[in-house]
């Protein structure tokens, strides 16, 4: 910070950028010892200056792959939670409507069901605030999830079994 003044690194290899030409400018004009004193500084901050731009190249790269990666583990948890709902509904489907699943089957499919939601729910708010998406995308996110647990309510509706397990896990207000 110079003079309460806040930059960032980019800003800082810009302002040594036009040192380092007003410094090249300087020492075309000066002769013998301060000309090489001058052409020594330059060359000092000019290596500086590529360390620097390299590390930032580093950084910024490392920052990329950190937010894909975020976002692709937010994308691959929500597909699970819909593969979840899909196999259900087959499951299901085949075995037909009122069908009641054992008591060890249905807290499974429910536990993973929410543990999943929660990841997702958990895996949003860290890339939120890292910045890595916007508040109209968490909102979207967010709003995908709760279809989902809407989409799992329904479902769940077909089986005596799985709508007791949630009566009795989450209330009876969350299934009516």
């Amino acid at each position: 910070m110079i003079m309460g003044m806040k930059y960032d690194d980019k800003e800082f290899c810009q302002r040594l950028k036009k040192e380092i030409a007003r410094l090249e400018d300087r020492a075309k004009v000066l002769q013998g010892n301060d000309r090489k004193v001058v052409q020594d500084m330059v060359q000092t901050m000019s290596g500086y200056l590529q360390r620097l731009e390299g590390i930032a190249g580093i950084e910024c790269a490392l920052e990329e792959q950190e937010k894909e990666e975020s976002i692709s583990s937010i994308i691959a948890v929500l597909n699970e939670i819909e593969s979840h709902l899909v196999d259900l509904e087959k499951v299901l489907a085949k075995m037909g409507p009122g069908y009641s699943f054992t008591v060890h089957d249905a807290t499974n499919i429910v536990d993973r069901f929410f543990y999943n939601c929660q990841i997702a729910e958990e895996r949003i708010k860290i890339a939120e605030k890292r910045k890595f998406i916007t508040k109209k995308h968490v909102d979207s996110l967010n709003e995908q999830l709760k279809k989902s647990v809407m989409k799992m309510i329904t479902i769940s509706r077909q089986s005596d079994t799985l709508i007791q397990l949630l009566r009795e896990k989450f209330g009876a207000d969350v299934v009516t």
